[in-house]
């Protein structure tokens, strides 16, 4: 078995469609310079698996959340949240991965 990322699903018969890739982070409030803030994290995505025209599984809509907590003295800035990110990934691949195990008849 082997797996190609292609642009265009019709070019092969089962296909896993992913749509809606959203990630983003709440901004807290910040009461005082003092305290440290806690930023939670969300990544979503819609996925359907197809065969030719016919949609055998789905649409899934799949979401996983994470918390960074930076200190007083810490800025949040772009890049900052690359651990986080990669973890989200990674949990939403697992999630995946099970979803289209249990699709299997």
């Amino acid at each position: 078995m082997s797996i190609q990322v292609t642009e265009c699903p019709q070019d092969t018969p089962t296909h896993l469609l992913i749509t809606n890739v959203l990630y983003y982070h709440d901004n807290p409030n910040i009461i005082t310079a003092s305290y440290a803030a806690t930023y939670s994290f969300t990544l979503t995505m819609k996925a359907e698996l197809a065969v030719g025209n016919k949609i055998i599984a789905g649409p899934r809509t799949f979401g996983v959340t994470g918390t960074m907590t930076l200190n007083p003295n810490q800025v949040l800035v772009p890049g900052s949240d690359t651990v986080v990110r990669e973890e989200l990934q990674r949990d939403i691949v697992s999630l995946m991965y099970y979803w289209l195990l249990s699709c299997h008849p």
